[in-house]
């Protein structure tokens, strides 16, 4: 069953389920209508579509559902966003200054306190509001760090990446030096 046709979202992309199911949250980027960019809701059934921001990304669900992060654009930044599932906050997540088109990926700790997400080669830790904020590569002393997974109980993140001293890549894990479970 089709859900969304082409005369409302002209190219959707990056669909996610809510955690309970009730929505669908995905992304639009179309360089003909600049206007329709975004991240969007919908309902499984194709009911209540909703254009939450026009910033673009590709949008992932906090775990109780009631935030969406996406690492995108807007029309002014780049950068870490959230949105609430109905559209009335919308948070810039700290990262570094640099701005490039690099594909980015964000991922929220089991308990949706924090977010992992890759931004210019390196893996930031913030808590939800961004209040604080840690680079995980410089900590751990790595040249690139990206692709943060959460591990399901939260205490750790498995992450892509290289060490200073040797380039090729090779899959990395922080564990106790960043105590995540305190």
């Amino acid at each position: 069953r089709v859900i969304l046709r082409s005369e409302e979202v002209r190219r959707p992309g990056a669909p996610t389920w809510s955690p309970q199911g009730d929505w669908i949250a995905f992304s639009n980027y179309d360089s003909e209508q600049p206007e329709e960019n975004g991240v969007y809701m919908i309902r499984p059934d194709g009911t209540e579509l909703t254009h939450l921001t026009t910033d673009v990304g590709d949008p992932v669900w906090s775990p109780d559902g009631e935030w969406i992060a996406f690492a995108g654009y807007s029309p002014w930044d780049m950068g870490v966003f959230l949105v609430r599932r109905d559209g009335t906050e919308k948070l810039q997540l700290p990262t570094s200054p640099e701005h490039t088109n690099e594909r980015k990926v964000v991922s929220w700790s089991p308990d949706g306190t924090r977010l992992a997400y890759g931004y210019n080669e390196t893996i930031y830790v913030a808590d939800a509001d961004g209040a604080q904020v840690l680079d995980l590569a410089e900590k751990a002393g790595l040249n690139v760090a990206e692709w943060p997974a959460w591990s399901p109980r939260g205490d750790r993140i498995a992450f892509g990446g290289s060490l200073k001293d040797d380039w090729p890549d090779q899959l990395a894990e922080v564990r106790r030096a960043f105590d995540f479970s305190a």
